[in-house]
């Protein structure tokens, strides 16, 4: 009986359709209930399925026609495997995919561990050129926290060297500086972000549209928890910070983060509370008086390097100068900032 069972369910497997193999090779398929576009291959026993990102990139490929497309069950469309590995075509080097509704993002593979050959597809420059490249390393290394200076602005350690990161897509409130009144949920989002990064590991990614550095020298990045945590999105979704469009320049996570802030302000999360819950710190709206070590005409020199920390009586009088020439130049140009934190001449604390 058994033996028969058994010779029953081979010819029973054998008689079922193989879902993806009953596609053509080269076919263009969707579902009923979503506008996703597929190009199928089949290669080595295997059935892939690759997205085709908008009618432009669709329109490129010559050979593909809008009436060939093929209208399948989700079952089918579920029995092939995704593919998100590609090259352009007459070229060696491989990218990694991260479609996000008509465009995406693009990262060239390094490490060629579990990558399956045969789910490569080949592209054209049009098709690849409505990916935005993102450098490897920002999104495969960790890099050790050296210090959280506030809650958009840390300094991590790349290659040796102390680098500052400011954050991309936020703003949190000021806390008190040499330079700087208090603002409401400053300390607090300073605290937070302190609380989680200090001592940790973090993954970089760099956003092309926003440049690689501002005009303070500081790195532009979006940094990720080593538990893959997208921190900038973290802080304004817990109310800690705002949204921050800088010159109107559209960055790749803008429609995600003005949705988090929309939502953090809809819960009265953190600095969106009612002003009840509003911290002492709200009160405080006196700067700081600074007092430079050396003036001239009046005012700061920042015409070059004139001040070493030791002109200083404190450590007050020498991050005055520096955020000043910081705004006004664009530049520490009397060197103060030795290890690059933003905090200058910590000898004097």
């Amino acid at each position: 009986m058994k033996k028969f069972l058994a010779i029953l369910a081979i010819i029973f497997s054998l008689a079922l359709p193989a879902l993806a193999l009953d596609i053509p090779d080269g076919a263009i398929v969707k579902t009923a209930d979503n506008p996703d576009v597929y190009i199928v291959k089949h290669l080595n026993g295997n059935s892939y399925k690759r997205l085709v990102l908008n009618p432009q990139v669709f329109e490129s490929y010559g050979h593909l026609k809008w009436e060939n497309l093929i209208t399948i069950d989700q079952a089918v469309m579920n029995s092939f495997a995704t593919s998100d590995l590609v090259r352009v075509d007459g070229q060696t080097s491989i990218y990694r995919l991260t479609p996000d509704g008509d465009t995406g993002g693009k990262v060239l593979v390094s490490d060629f561990t579990g990558l399956n050959n045969d789910s490569v597809y080949t592209i054209n420059n049009v098709d690849f050129g409505n990916y935005t490249e993102t450098p490897t390393a920002n999104l495969s290394e960790l890099y050790d926290v050296y210090k959280v200076i506030d809650g958009d602005t840390i300094t991590v350690t790349i290659d040796g060297v102390n680098q500052t990161i400011r954050l991309i897509g936020i703003d949190t409130p000021e806390v008190i500086s040499s330079f700087t009144t208090a603002e409401y949920y400053g300390a607090e989002a300073s605290a937070v972000a302190k609380e989680k990064l200090t001592g940790k590991k973090v993954r970089l990614e760099s956003n092309p549209v926003s440049g690689d550095k501002d005009k303070y020298d500081r790195l532009l990045r979006y940094v990720y928890t080593d538990s893959g945590t997208l921190f900038n999105k973290w802080m304004i979704v817990e109310g800690y910070a705002k949204e921050y469009t800088y010159n109107g320049i559209v960055y790749k996570y803008q429609a995600d983060f003005k949705a988090a802030q929309n939502t953090a302000k809809t819960e009265q999360k953190g600095l969106w509370a009612s002003s009840v819950h509003k911290s002492a710190s709200e009160s405080i709206t006196t700067p700081i008086t600074k007092t430079p070590a050396v003036t001239v005409s009046g005012t700061y020199n920042c015409s070059g390097n004139v001040y070493n920390c030791g002109d200083f009586t404190s450590q007050a009088q020498a991050q005055a100068i520096y955020d000043y020439c910081m705004q006004t130049v664009g530049s520490d140009i009397h060197r103060l900032d030795s290890d690059k934190d933003e905090v200058v001449c910590e000898s004097l604390q």
